[in-house]
């Protein structure tokens, strides 16, 4: 990569013999001095035509100091002065005379000096070195100068650059950094020392604000921060016996005798930019705040021994960039177009154009590191390819480069017709679509780089106006590299060309997405059609089509939408084809299980069982997690249709059959009976006795256990009690059945009179003495004793007869406490009755004496209906009382705490105003 552009600038600008010295250049003027101490002072013009440039340089003038010594240093001012070191002696000259200029300006014993402000006419201000080891701060006007500051060194300053407050100086043996603060302090700082062996000569240059740049041993060029000394950026390796340096940011040119070296301060990795080829390289002079195109520029000026000048250009940012980019150097590319764009946005040129073609230029970094990224030997570098598809995203994107460029790369991508115009092409995309073309490894490496970046940047600005296009490619790229997420993204607000994506996906063999999207698109019928293709045709099957499961779940959920014309036709269609597995699709759909038994009695009557019974025997479920809970449409009409497609079934299968299948019907059917509670067990009971007679003796054997359930529902016991014992001798099953009663005493004394009276005693004599052993049986000893033979031993029945004499004993003593208790109250209430006060004084009961619970008079309320009629001449009812607590009297009606004999007892007492005072209160205690 070139930075530069070469140019002869002139010749013979100075007469021989005198040989080049110094030189200086700011904007069009250009000052020379010789080693006899001559100037030169010229003008010049930059003529462009079309490709090539030439210089123009105008009138000179020329002026001999005098001291026949060479000139070192000069530098020309803002105030159109010319500051000149010959000799050690410093001068200050006007331009263009070349006149000396203030008084006393001749100063000695300088060694190098830095125009520091030159913003005033008659005034200047100066940082000089001098050989009395210091650096001065002088202003120079019309009087004498003055001395602003001084800085005191170890040594002689040899060169040193300032910026602010900071100075870097080179002395023989060392660097400095010198921090001067606004209360006059110092802060004196050693960067490093140089090796007396391997002498070094000092040079500083300020690089931008904040940095310097110095030489060190083994040619190294080496950064320094202003404000610690450190070292932010690596060292530059310069070429031997460097003579001067120039920073032109970005870039750093050093001269030594054979070479002018460009250096970059941007790329780290390859520091080295162009290297040209002098001829006793003398001096670099940089034309500062040269004015070239209507922007800033600057030029390089390099002075050789044979008198020439040369110039060098510096290319435009965007021909290195481009230049740049086409070697592959992607990284160096941008990071100089950054610096470009930066440089004009601080300098206030930025402009509409400058941003435009900022993003041309990221466009094309976007499709140089994408061309890397999907290269062939990219794929064994699977770090590298990420990093490089992660900088072609990130460029492509800042670049807002038009996404149907890059979905044009890869046919098919783009629908049929665009909703915007396509602008130009950017540079570097019709190389990329010849190498995808070429290369089918590339092209799939391109669409897996897309489908991320899609998926990336799917809701950002990136897609802008082209959203439908966007979508379109995504849905296209996603179901042929991630099928598994096809169905996400078709729910995610999708925005595509649903034509142009369905008619890809059926010709890619993708039906299953296509199904999805016929789904979301909200044609159901034509959803369901393909997956059902899929299901019958598994020649044409799609990999990712999850089954038969994914299908009946999808069906479930069209009974909402339209059971008639979607719902029903493809249930039928899945319960044909295993009716137990897609049963679910009944029972979740929400419809009302009464239309859905009508349907099913119809057109499915295999299928109207299994749903009854799964649908039934979840209701059950349910129920028996909640006991007070009404059933939900378990009605007698559907169980008693479940226990009758039952006993079908049976018959069907074969009553006396010992297939597993007749055999689990007979079980579901007893599990049916025992769990459900709304069955007509009469209508039940006549079908299966019918079915029994029906059948033969070893089928009407297998279906006892249900005709003893049902004649227990009917209210039979003792006749399922009979079926349970004699027929099928299963004791503990009748045990249960008397348990499961709510008053189980009488029907466990049944149960042990049929096992222990008639002509069944033998056979089921130890089956009772097993049923009276149980811990739960409430049987009466003295009505059981009486059933058992005589001559039967008390050894087996000694459980029983512990356990009856035990309860027997628990009964008398817990009567016996009962009356003590009774005796105890008695005792107690007599105690307080005597105890209460008035009970030893006269009651009188008068017209005004009201009661003293309801506050009414003893004539005004009725007779008590609990209390009596009383004979001829007793006092009436209504005059019966009792007295509280208190000694005031009550109705007896108004105390419901007393009993009728208290009260005819109350109403005797009440018979006079002089009654017996003590019969009245007893009759309140």
């Amino acid at each position: 990569m070139n930075a530069y552009e070469f140019l002869f600038f002139s010749d013979n600008l100075i007469p021989s013999p005198d040989k080049l010295t110094a030189l200086d250049v700011l904007r069009k003027s250009l000052a020379l001095g010789t080693n006899n101490s001559c100037i030169y002072l010229f003008t010049f013009e930059l003529i462009e035509v079309g490709t090539s440039v030439e210089f123009s340089i105008g009138p000179v003038q020329q002026k001999n100091l005098g001291l026949k010594k060479p000139i070192v240093q000069l530098e020309i001012c803002d105030n159109k002065k010319l500051v000149v070191l010959c000799d050690n002696l410093l001068q200050v000259l006007s331009i263009p005379s070349l006149e000396v200029s203030y008084n006393a300006t001749k100063l000695k014993n300088v060694t190098s000096f830095q125009v520091h402000n030159a913003l005033y006419e008659k005034s200047l201000e100066l940082y000089i070195g001098t050989k009395k080891k210091s650096i001065v701060l002088l202003q120079l006007g019309d009087s004498k100068p003055q001395l602003i500051r001084e800085i005191s060194l170890p040594e002689v300053p040899l060169s040193f650059r300032v910026d602010g407050d900071a100075l870097c100086v080179g002395l023989w043996s060392r660097y400095l950094l010198v921090n001067c603060a606004p209360d006059g302090t110092q802060q004196q700082q050693e960067l490093f020392s140089l090796d007396d062996g391997q002498r070094v000569t000092p040079l500083v240059e300020l690089v931008e604000k904040g940095e310097f740049l110095v030489t060190g041993m083994n040619n190294l060029g080496i950064f320094v921060s202003a404000k610690d000394g450190s070292s932010r950026r690596p060292p530059l390796q310069l070429d031997s016996n460097t003579l001067a340096l120039a920073c032109a940011s970005p870039y750093v040119l050093s001269l030594s005798d054979e070479f002018l070296t460009v250096h970059s301060g941007l790329h780290y990795e390859r520091q080295q930019v162009q290297t040209h080829s002098v001829n006793g390289g003398l001096s670099l002079a940089l034309a500062r705040e040269f004015a070239r195109c209507g922007s800033l520029s600057h030029i390089v000026l390099i002075a050789c021994q044979s008198g020439d000048l040369q110039a060098a250009l510096p290319l435009p940012w965007y021909s290195q960039v481009e230049q740049m980019l086409r070697e592959g150097q992607v990284d160096e590319a941008m990071r100089v177009a950054e610096h470009a764009r930066q440089s004009a946005s601080d300098a206030g040129q930025s402009s509409p154009e400058l941003l435009a073609k900022f993003r041309r230029i990221q466009q094309a970094a976007g499709l140089a590191c994408l061309r890397r990224a999907t290269s062939a030997t990219a794929k064994s570098a699977g770090q590298s390819v990420a990093e490089d598809a992660q900088k072609a995203t990130q460029y492509l994107v800042e670049g807002r480069i038009d996404l149907r460029h890059l979905l044009g790369l890869c046919p098919g991508l783009l629908p049929p017709s665009g909703s915007v115009e396509l602008p130009a092409p950017p540079d570097g995309l019709s190389q990329l679509a010849e190498l995808c073309r070429a290369e089918p490894d590339r092209m799939n490496l391109l669409k897996a780089f897309l489908l991320e970046l899609l998926f990336k940047y799917r809701v950002s600005r990136f897609t802008g106006d082209l959203r439908r296009e966007a979508d379109t490619a995504l849905l296209k790229l996603c179901s042929e590299l991630r099928p598994g997420q096809t169905e996400t993204l078709i729910y995610s607000e999708l925005d595509c060309d649903s034509a142009d994506c369905l008619a890809f996906l059926a010709s890619s063999g993708r039906h299953h997405a296509r199904a999805l999207l016929l789904r979301w698109l909200g044609r159901s019928a034509e959803a369901c059609q393909v997956w059902r293709q899929l299901l019958d045709d598994s020649e044409a099957g799609d990999p990712q089509f999850p089954g038969v499961d994914y299908f009946a779940e999808y069906v479930t959920t069209l009974a909402a939408a339209d059971a008639d014309d979607l719902f029903w036709p493809h249930a039928e269609y899945l319960l044909a084809k295993e009716p137990e597995r897609h049963l679910r699709v009944l029972t979740g759909c929400g419809l009302p299980p009464s239309d859905i038994v009508t349907r099913l009695e119809s057109r499915a009557p295999k299928a109207l069982l299994l749903y009854l019974e799964q649908h039934l025997l979840l209701l059950l479920d349910e129920t028996d997690r909640e006991e007070d809970r009404k059933l939900d449409g378990g009605d007698e009409r559907l169980h008693t249709r479940l226990g009758a497609l039952y006993l079908d079934a049976i018959e069907e299968a074969g009553v006396d059959s010992d297939s597993d299948a007749a055999a689990s019907l007979r079980a579901r059917l007893l599990t049916f009976l025992r769990r459900s509670k709304v069955y007509r067990a009469q209508f039940l009971l006549g079908r299966l006795q019918t079915l029994q007679s029906r059948s033969g003796d070893n089928g009407a054997v297998l279906l006892l256990p249900h005709l003893a359930e049902l004649r227990a529902r009917c209210g039979d016991i003792n006749g399922a009690l009979r079926v349970l014992l004699l027929d099928l001798g299963d004791c503990d099953a009748a045990a249960e059945l008397c348990s499961a009663q709510s008053n189980p005493g009488p029907y466990w004394s049944a149960l042990l009179a049929i096992c222990l009276s008639g002509e069944h005693r033998d056979r089921l004599l130890g089956s009772a003495v097993r049923l009276l052993n149980r811990p739960d049986v409430p049987a009466d000893g003295a009505r059981v004793l009486p059933l058992l033979p005589a001559n039967y031993p008390v050894g087996p029945l000694r459980p029983f007869l512990c356990s009856a004499l035990r309860r027997a004993l628990h009964r008398r003593r817990s009567a016996c406490l009962a009356k003590g208790l009774a005796v105890a109250a008695q005792l107690t209430l007599s105690h307080q009755l005597a105890s209460l006060p008035n009970c030893r004084s006269s009651i009188s009961l008068t017209e005004t004496t009201r009661c003293a619970v309801c506050n009414r008079r003893f004539d005004e309320s009725s007779p008590s209906p609990s209390v009596p009629s009383t004979s001829a001449g007793a006092a009436p009812a209504a005059l019966a009382f009792v007295l509280t607590s208190t000694g005031q009297p009550a109705h007896l009606r108004c105390c419901p705490w007393l009993h009728e004999p208290a009260a005819a007892n109350c109403s005797n007492s009440a018979s006079s105003s002089a009654g017996s005072p003590t019969e009245a209160a007893k009759t309140s205690a």
